[in-house]
């Protein structure tokens, strides 16, 4: 219990420190006039690219369960928008493990199968920022220690897409390498190691079938494509391709921005930490600090809303149980 304080008072604290590092420079009256002037019938393919991506993102995750047992589309929505949303009010990011709870709920399966689905899913989400973080440091000059630390990181997916592939493909000939590479630990340490890459069997079982793999591919770069158009809509919605020369790669430097930005420990819907970096990724490409972070300030409610009043109502509408969920979550 007291290490969840902690835990809580450091989030707070740093979305404090990264909402002060935000709006210290900034001229609230520009920042208005930019938020006021926006052109918000660009919300329009905003809504269908977010909701093109969180159907896509559901069709993809149901792939993990088929070779168990195939799940209703309509409830692998309902599961992901019901984490979405305690992943944007509830603190420690539980969301994952409330979207195992649910959708074990709602389909009757289990929960714990259910989780390693989520964890492979979210090892494939963090492959492909790094990919993507690859491409644009390609493109986007930045200093040079970020862009050496960006290609290492790059060159470290790829690996880590080898291995996962060998862990199912060659499942014996893999963990006996582990074991070999890990002898000179404590043994309770490469245990745990060994423990769980048995989990994230369980959760890659649909990888020993090659037919699944174009599926799984194919949905993926469709994510992220809706996800870069999202970004690109709003960009184009405040003019900034007008009156900076904003170009579409800047779309992908923020999404990248955004995935950093909800991966460091912050408060509930990642206050701050979105804030800033997703301003930082606008004025790399000549946008004024104000009008950035109009613009982050109006992307955090356009992603954040939505799922939220979503989640809410799926919750409501299948009858979770908020105690049950909370501490079905907490415990793993």
């Amino acid at each position: 219990m007291r290490s969840n304080k902690v835990r809580l008072f450091v989030g707070l604290l740093i979305s404090v420190v990264f909402l002060y590092l935000a709006f210290r420079k900034v001229d609230f009256g520009r920042m208005w006039e930019a938020i006021r002037q926006a052109n918000y019938w660009y919300l329009v393919p905003c809504a269908l690219v977010m909701f093109g991506s969180l159907w896509m993102r559901s069709y993809r995750w149901g792939i993990f369960f088929r070779p168990i047992r195939p799940m209703r589309m309509k409830n692998l929505f309902a599961a992901l928008m019901v984490g979405y949303m305690a992943n944007n009010i509830f603190p420690f990011k539980l969301g994952e493990v409330v979207r195992a709870y649910s959708i074990g709920e709602l389909e009757g399966f289990s929960k714990v199968a259910s989780f390693a689905t989520v964890v492979v899913e979210r090892i494939l989400d963090v492959i492909s920022l790094i990919i993507l973080l690859g491409i644009v440091l390609l493109f986007q000059p930045f200093p040079d220690f970020i862009k050496t630390s960006g290609l290492i990181l790059f060159l470290f997916a790829i690996a880590a897409i080898l291995f996962l592939a060998f862990l199912v493909v060659k499942t014996e000939q893999t963990i006996s390498f582990y074991r070999k590479v890990t002898g000179f630990l404590p043994g309770k340490l490469s245990e745990k190691g060994e423990k769980i890459l048995e989990s994230l069997l369980e959760g890659f079982v649909i990888l020993r079938s090659p037919r699944y793999y174009l599926a799984t591919l194919i949905s993926s770069v469709l994510i992220w494509v809706f996800y870069v158009l999202f970004v690109h809509f709003v960009i184009l919605a405040f003019g900034f391709d007008r009156m900076y020369g904003v170009p579409l790669l800047a779309s992908a430097t923020v999404l990248v921005m955004t995935g950093i930005s909800v991966s460091v420990p912050s408060s509930p819907g990642y206050v701050g930490t979105y804030h800033y970096l997703v301003m930082q990724g606008l004025i790399l490409y000549g946008v004024p600090d104000s009008e950035a972070l109009s613009f982050a300030v109006v992307q955090h409610i356009l992603t954040m809303l939505p799922t939220t009043l979503l989640g809410l109502y799926y919750f409501t509408r299948h009858h979770l149980s908020l105690k049950p969920v909370i501490e079905e979550a907490v415990e793993p």
